[in-house]
């Protein structure tokens, strides 16, 4: 099996929803999680979502968010749930030493019943290549 496999297998043995769950979520409740490789801006977007300062962010290209994140606030009278997340497409030694999986199974988690949306943040000056074709992969293993 290869290591993508292992993944997926590791992924969905570990997060297993309630059969239901869309059904049982919270029509006043709208979940995002925010993906994208590292030092994109997921955490300054989430920020923006959220309508304060809730995740470190900077303007350089080094990696911040280590591990998900979850804010949330009220927006016409929706509760707005923003889960800021690792650079998961680009972090090698996450996909070495396996918090990888950890950070995508406590994603799902904190995202229970399940996101409503992902949100996909990539660089607006670079063509949508390579890293383009890493998240649809990793999303489809997802």
């Amino acid at each position: 099996m290869t290591s993508k496999g292992l993944r997926t297998h590791y992924v969905r043995q570990s997060y297993n929803p309630p059969v239901d769950s869309y059904g049982d979520s919270d029509p006043n409740e709208i979940r995002f999680i925010l993906l994208g490789g590292t030092g994109l801006g997921k955490s300054s977007v989430a920020n923006t979502l959220l309508g304060k300062e809730k995740f470190r962010a900077d303007r350089e290209f080094a990696p911040i968010t280590k591990e998900c994140q979850c804010g949330e606030r009220m927006c016409q009278d929706k509760r707005l749930i923003v889960i800021d997340t690792p650079g998961f497409f680009d972090i090698e030694e996450m996909h070495q030493n396996g918090t990888i999986d950890i950070e995508i199974v406590k994603t799902l988690e904190i995202a229970a019943p399940g996101p409503h949306a992902f949100l996909i943040v990539i660089k607006a000056d670079h063509r949508f290549d390579a890293q383009g074709n890493a998240i649809k992969t990793d999303m489809w293993y997802i």
